[in-house]
């Protein structure tokens, strides 16, 4: 006799497996990046020294560098202000607020769209009340 597995044929189940599969990748990944940051040579080049000078000495490149750098510190929650301080410091109060603005709002987007292609809605798929009612502030407010 041909039984189906009960959790495999209810999709339901396939759902919430999917929901929680994705939620772990998205956690898993996040983890892999504090860690980098923490117990690899990659957390060293955070130093201020030698963010400065990178900045000074590669001219166009040091603006696309800084960028680049503000995206994978704010991907290993290093916080945006700690940029600021550098910008400002290697480019002068003025220079250095707006490239900071600009990079952040860049990064912003650019976490966004990753966190979405990473975790697509498996938060929004969540059946926790609490949890929705949460998700449909942000949905409804996102700023």
């Amino acid at each position: 006799m041909d039984q189906e597995n009960p959790i495999v044929a209810n999709p339901k189940a396939k759902k919430k497996k999917k929901t929680l599969l994705r939620v772990g990748l998205l956690v898993f990944m996040m983890l892999g990046l504090i860690a980098a940051a923490k117990f690899t040579p990659l957390g060293e080049y955070f130093d201020a020294d030698r963010l400065q000078w990178l900045f000074q000495n590669a001219g166009v490149w040091g603006l696309v560098a800084f960028f680049f750098i503000f995206l994978l510190g704010t991907l290993m929650n290093i916080p945006g202000a700690v940029f600021l301080v550098f910008a400002v410091f290697a480019y002068g109060y003025v220079w250095g607020t707006l490239l900071s603005y600009v990079c952040a709002l860049g990064a912003a987007m650019i976490n966004f769209y990753f966190a979405r292609a990473v975790g697509g809605q498996a938060l929004a798929e969540i059946e926790n009340p609490r949890l929705k009612k949460i998700m449909q502030k942000v949905e409804d407010k996102p700023i």
